[in-house]
């Protein structure tokens, strides 16, 4: 709605449960939060030119809602004051459906390795298992290999463990995202020259799973989908996991 500066669409919700997004003001450049990841409640700037991490989140697992849920967001410019403000929130209203149904996009998922010199590699879907990517590669001359993930190739959205270069031995690893935290982190890969490594990347309902199938051995990492956030207690070496017991976090030891 133009005139009173009423602007809304609609989007489902992927298999990550997450969505980022900015809004574009023709022929003046970007609306956008003030900060990464921001919240309905963050300051909302431009027309300009946003920084690349700043855009908005919607987090389905904060709502405890499954992936598919259609949101509504909802943007307001007054004229007379010049504020704008954001909202949004899960809507099955004939309209909300209608927007949504729209728009086709589909999430990819990316490996960004030692051995393609850290540049995003898109991974291949799995024919009949949705919300699942594999690459494969041989270990090179040195006998070791590195990586982690990206969500649509955006530093933002990284899949990664816990532990700065963290070995394929260590299943007890956290998996963490995808989110903006990376800083550097991934795992790491030891090998007989050429040996084949395949990596499967599950996303379904919040939750991601990473396999890894070599020659002579297999590993998963796991980040549980649950409800709202995972935390974890930092001994000084890595991170562990906490457990949920009702409104109670507990450290398993």
């Amino acid at each position: 709605d133009a005139e009173r500066q009423l602007y809304t669409f609609a989007f489902a919700l992927g298999e990550a449960r997450l969505e980022h997004f900015r809004l574009s003001c023709e022929g003046l450049g970007d609306i956008f939060p003030a900060t990464e990841s921001a919240s309905m409640d963050a300051l909302v700037l431009g027309p300009g030119k946003a920084p690349v991490a700043n855009s908005w989140a919607v987090d389905g697992r904060d709502d405890q809602v499954p992936a598919g849920t259609v949101y509504r967001v909802t943007f307001k410019w007054d004229a007379a004051t010049g504020v704008k403000r954001i909202s949004w929130m899960p809507s099955m209203d004939t309209r909300s459906l209608q927007l949504a149904s729209m728009l086709r996009f589909q999430h990819r998922y990316y490996v960004l390795a030692s051995w393609n010199s850290w540049t995003p590699t898109a991974m291949t879907t799995v024919r009949g298992a949705p919300g699942s990517f594999e690459a494969s590669f041989r270990v090179g001359l040195s006998g070791h290999e590195e990586f982690y993930f990206q969500r649509d190739a955006d530093a933002a959205q990284s899949v990664y463990p816990s532990r700065l270069c963290a070995a394929l031995g260590e299943e007890a690893v956290p998996l963490c995202g995808p989110d903006r935290r990376c800083g550097g982190r991934h795992w790491s890969a030891s090998g007989r020259t050429g040996e084949l490594v395949t990596l499967r990347l599950s996303v379904v309902e919040g939750a991601v799973e990473l396999q890894v199938v070599a020659e002579r051995a297999r590993r998963t990492f796991r980040r549980p989908g649950g409800d709202g956030r995972s935390y974890f207690v930092w001994d000084g070496a890595a991170f562990e996991a906490m457990a949920a017991q009702g409104a109670e976090l507990h450290v398993g030891r």
